[in-house]
């Protein structure tokens, strides 16, 4: 799983665009595509920190302007979580990342003037077969 290194000691940042290369374009939202996997896999909740969350709306309707990375923030507070949970993290965290040339990505089909990572309606995109 290609993480961001160094870590920190309040979150793991994953790089979504380095562990699924095929979702090419940044309206292909690799960030949630990781992040609605790791929920389905193994009920892990996280943040996506990429285009649906940094990039900008084109206001004539055309392709977003892209975040510049694709990010996936796991949160570790202090005192709440024990080494049995950090350890199905990984553990699911490794599952999805040997299957991830089958994720698809998803795209935005309708959001609010601001803050749409709060409200913005996903569809996925189906697999790119190769």
């Amino acid at each position: 799983m290609p993480v961001v290194t160094p870590p920190g000691c309040h979150a793991v940042y994953l790089d979504a665009a380095a562990l699924l290369p095929h979702l090419t374009s940044p309206p292909q939202l690799p960030a949630v595509s990781l992040a609605c996997e790791l929920y389905e896999e193994g009920g892990i909740r996280c943040a996506e920190m990429g285009t649906r969350t940094f990039g900008r709306p084109d206001p004539t309707g055309g392709p977003d302007t892209p975040a510049r990375r694709e990010l996936l923030r796991l949160a570790l507070p202090r005192r709440v979580y024990t080494r049995s949970h950090l350890e199905h993290v990984a553990r699911t965290a490794a599952a999805v990342a040997t299957r991830a040339e089958s994720l698809g990505g998803y795209r935005i089909v309708q959001q609010p003037p601001h803050l749409r990572h709060f409200s913005a309606v996903l569809q996925p995109d189906p697999v790119p077969v190769a």
